[in-house]
């Protein structure tokens, strides 16, 4: 019996000692978890650092070597408003005809009345001096160089020929070669006789025929000048031709009258 008793006691004191090595395993774990579960969240949690911000330089200066400020010109004035002018419109004053009053004559005064044959025999009457109820000359509502009530236009008059083209210079060799009739003007015996001596120039003008149309003596002597004008008289050149055309020139001479 002791033997068995001892068994049954040895028995629930096991018993007694296990639920508090549970308890004590169970109370280990949770705090070995309760310590992983706070190093966890103490690595995962974000930290509450501050960011960096940008870099902010400083420079100091000194004032004594900065430039001296320029006074600027004050800005100009503002330009002055312009007034407005308020434009009046001129009210005419309308004026009324006046109204004369017309003179009634009575029955008695008032002028016999005409037939249309008298009218007509009165028309053709005309006035001596030809100038009352017309027009003096005749030209107001007829017809000029025509008949009255004739529907001819008067005829046209031809225009006026061009005036011709004034002659142009040609040298004196030139033209000297185109000379076909006459010779140059002779010494006077008398000038000669008595020892005379002068120089004539002459400006000559030859019309597209090559007849002389004119002679200006630029230069003369009164001993040679009768002499150059009778023998410039007998001269006669061939016509000078340009674009298929006679025309007239000019050209200026010069003799000399010396003995020898």
């Amino acid at each position: 019996m002791e033997a068995g008793n001892c068994g049954f006691g040895t028995l629930i004191a096991h018993r007694e000692r296990r639920p508090r090595r549970v308890r004590g395993f169970l109370l280990a774990s949770l705090a070995v978890h309760l310590a992983l579960l706070g190093i966890v969240s103490t690595l995962h949690a974000p930290s509450a650092r501050p960011l960096p911000g940008p870099a902010v330089k400083v420079t100091f200066v000194d004032r004594a070597s900065l430039p001296h400020p320029t006074v600027s010109d004050p800005p100009p004035p503002p330009p002055p408003k312009r007034r407005s002018v308020r434009k009046t419109a001129e009210v005419k004053p309308q004026i009324k005809p006046r109204e004369v009053p017309r003179e009634v004559l009575p029955a008695d005064k008032l002028p016999p009345l005409k037939s249309p044959d008298d009218q007509a025999d009165q028309s053709d009457d005309g006035v001596d001096d030809g100038t009352k109820g017309g027009v003096a000359g005749g030209v107001v509502g007829g017809v000029v160089g025509g008949l009255v009530g004739s529907k001819t236009p008067p005829p046209r008059l031809a225009p006026a020929p061009a005036p011709p083209p004034a002659p142009t210079f040609q040298d004196v060799a030139f033209v000297r070669k185109r000379r076909i009739e006459g010779n140059d003007p002779a010494y006077p015996p008398r000038a000669e006789r008595n020892g005379i001596e002068g120089v004539v120039v002459a400006k000559v003008v030859i019309s597209p025929q090559g007849q002389v149309t004119e002679v200006v003596l630029v230069q003369s002597h009164p001993a040679f000048e009768q002499a150059v004008r009778d023998a410039i008289a007998g001269w006669k050149f061939a016509p000078h031709v340009v674009a298929g055309k006679a025309v007239a020139v000019y050209t200026v001479f010069r003799f000399t009258f010396k003995l020898s």
